[in-house]
């Protein structure tokens, strides 16, 4: 049996939010289990004292832009030890061309056909004559990069057996899960849309999923939906809504989910209260209409406003993020951000810098400026340490803005930083007198994540 250890390497500074078990991985772990005879087991992070515990033969790594390093880091030391490493992920999809020899095998777009493919063929090792042979691979050959392609997209979601979700973090009472992949948008400072088609779960798999997590785990009490758009089809949200209600999981479980500001309706919202969805979460990016149009986001600050006032009149708790620091942006078009969040019904806030991620425009951008390069410090894109440590901004992160200097970023982000604290605060009473056990739920996960990311962090 084929012993694999994947590993999604995270930065000391990501939130606890994030830190779960990866969910592109858990799909990857539970379709080769399905098909052949494997172990798979997943961690967050790696050394030699997990890789002499698992005696793994292979290391499977995802990573993006900003994890890349840790990726190339985890690579040598397998080498090392004589593990075979594959590695994965928007960066090696989007670069392939830097891939490490440290690395045996890249793979390139959705990874579950391509990786059990890897598998059927391997014998302590790759014969790379049969790696030419599959789609969405990049490996050396004698010295030469090869590339086969891109992997063809998965096309039905349904196909896939349902993972585990909650696999290493049994505890927890959230489950995250997402019902599409992909985004039909082209937004100036995200990948997702360059290099996926958008493919849906079908609602009867989606009320599977759930059900088989409530089964296994009955004491989770909120679903999240991570896909990227969840509302991009009105009657498919509408009949998972009818489903869930039809199923009783309503009485359950309460549901959070991502949207766009201009699918915000009162239909929407009729529907979504009907699936006992409470938080809604929006990219809202800019309270400046030269900026939404700049990085064409292809909404207004009016319908940003409508959103944010609607969902409040309905009794939703809203989350929304905002991105500064784009290169036509000046001081003015950020005091419009600013204003706009201060003046807003909005019950929690994130604001990032934006981050050149390769197979992005402003990726292109930042190239053509000498902002970037091929061979850079990749952790400079930490898109999340940009709002939890922004006096960074002064020399750290890679910074695009052309109108605006670090510094006056850097005065801005701390400004953003007081206004995210103040409103966190304020919802925080909110939930308190709504109900006192949701405030011991957040102690106990941030508490969770810093003996995780702090007391326990690996050498």
């Amino acid at each position: 049996m084929i012993k694999i250890l994947f590993v999604s390497p995270s930065n000391f500074t990501t939130s606890s939010e994030l830190v779960t078990i990866p969910i592109g991985l858990s799909y990857i772990k539970s379709y080769c289990e399905n098909n052949i005879s494997c172990s798979i087991k997943i961690v967050h992070q790696i050394n030699k004292k997990v890789i002499s515990d698992e005696k793994p033969d292979i290391v499977g790594i995802s990573c993006f832009a900003a994890t890349f390093g840790h990726a190339l880091k985890i690579s040598l030391l397998c080498k090392e030890l004589g593990i075979h490493v594959v590695v994965g992920g928007e960066q090696i999809t989007t670069l392939p061309h830097i891939i490490s020899k440290d690395i045996d095998v890249g793979v390139r777009g959705e990874g579950e056909h391509t990786f059990l493919k890897l598998l059927q063929i391997y014998d302590n090792g790759w014969d790379k004559n049969k790696l030419r042979n599959i789609n969405g691979l990049v490996f050396y050959d004698d010295g030469k990069l090869v590339l086969t392609g891109y992997a063809q997209p998965l096309l039905d979601l349904d196909d896939l057996p349902i993972p585990d979700l909650l696999y290493g973090n049994k505890s927890s009472d959230i489950l995250c899960l997402m019902s599409s992949r992909g985004c039909p948008y082209r937004c100036a400072y995200c990948a997702t849309g360059y290099h996926n088609n958008v493919h849906w779960m079908s609602p009867a798999k989606v009320i599977e999923t759930i059900e088989f997590h409530l089964d296994k785990y009955p004491h989770i009490k909120r679903v999240k939906f991570w896909d990227d758009l969840f509302t991009v089809k009105f009657e498919r949200v509408e009949e998972i809504a009818n489903l869930m209600q039809a199923k009783g999981l309503t009485e359950r479980v309460v549901v959070t989910i991502c949207t766009r500001s201009d699918h915000i309706n009162e239909s929407l919202l009729k529907v979504l209260k009907k699936m006992n969805c409470t938080h809604v979460s929006m990219g809202l990016e800019s309270g400046c209409d030269k900026t939404l149009k700049y990085i064409n986001k292809m909404t207004t600050v009016e319908k940003n406003r409508r959103a944010v006032e609607l969902l409040d009149k309905h009794g939703f708790d809203s989350e929304a993020s905002f991105i500064i620091g784009f290169p036509e942006e000046t001081t003015e078009n950020i005091r419009q951000t600013y204003d706009f969040v201060k003046s807003s019904p909005i019950k929690k806030i994130q604001v990032f810098l934006p981050m050149p991620y390769p197979g992005t425009k402003i990726w292109e951008f930042a190239m053509e400026k000498g902002l970037v390069s091929e061979n850079m410090d990749w952790e400079r894109l930490d898109l999340i340490a940009t709002m939890n440590q922004p006096k960074q901004v002064l020399d750290e992160f890679i910074v695009i803005a052309q109108r605006v200097s670090r510094e006056e970023l850097c005065r801005w982000m701390l400004k953003f930083r007081r206004l995210r604290l103040k409103k966190s605060a304020v919802y925080a009473l909110q939930l308190l007198f709504r109900d006192p056990r949701l405030i011991f739920h957040r102690l106990r996960r941030d508490l969770v994540f810093f003996l995780r990311k702090v007391v326990f962090k690996p050498d």
